[in-house]
């Protein structure tokens, strides 16, 4: 998927299949914006530039941030604003593709499955190892040493430590959303459709200590019973 708006554009959804790119013969001047599309993911895979170290470190805080923004928004527009929803299943590194801008696009769907809303949907197991639950790092957040951990000591240490307010505040709240998505109880965990907006309503609020001493038990607090 060529993010929200590209989606709208060239994504058509197979009656009883599972969702494929497809273009009228006809309309060469969509085929043309869609390779246009194609030949500008030239950064490859999210997992690509993370697993070398000189990308992974041009790839700073606020590219990083705005990726997360970009793949919220594109999940939003699939699982609400479809009549349909379309649900992707494996949504991991190495299924986010990066532009020249860095921004990101949401590819392969070969699991991804179309909701039925008159009627219940159950789906087989489908995912990549590592961005399924349960992890390591998630059974971890529950224990007193689990924590204890600092934020700073868990998220990427390519980067250099983070000393800008704004920067800072956009981190501490991404992750608190990303904790608010573990939920045992799916009833309270957010839609994409609130994910994206809370990413997108403006600056967070101040940090209630300094950040290199924030501890994910900050962060988890009370109000979350992680999914192990």
């Amino acid at each position: 998927m060529m993010g929200k708006s590209s989606m709208k554009t060239f994504l058509k959804l197979q009656s009883n299949s599972t969702p494929t790119i497809a273009l009228a013969q006809e309309d060469t001047e969509m085929f043309t914006k869609l390779c246009c599309q194609l030949v500008k993911l030239l950064q490859g895979s999210l997992k690509t530039v993370l697993s070398n170290p000189e990308e992974a470190t041009e790839l700073d805080w606020d590219k990083r941030l705005n990726i997360v923004k970009g793949l919220a928004s594109a999940l939003s527009y699939m699982h609400h604003d479809r009549p349909s929803p379309i649900i992707h299943l494996d949504i991991s590194s190495n299924n986010v593709l990066l532009d020249l801008d860095y921004e990101a696009h949401v590819s392969n769907f070969g699991t991804a499955r179309i909701l039925k809303l008159d009627s219940s949907n159950w789906t087989s197991f489908a995912g990549t190892f590592g961005y399924t639950t349960p992890g390591d790092l998630i059974s971890d957040l529950w224990t007193p040493n689990g924590q204890q951990m600092l934020l700073k000591d868990v998220i990427d240490q390519c980067l250099k430590p983070q000393r800008r307010n704004k920067v800072a505040e956009q981190v501490v709240a991404t992750t608190n959303l990303a904790f608010t998505c573990l939920h045992s109880n799916p009833q309270f965990r957010p839609t994409m459709q609130q994910v994206y907006q809370a990413l997108t309503s403006g600056r967070p609020s101040p940090l209630p200590k300094p950040y290199s001493m924030i501890s994910l038990g900050d962060l988890i607090g009370d109000r979350h019973e992680i999914k192990g």
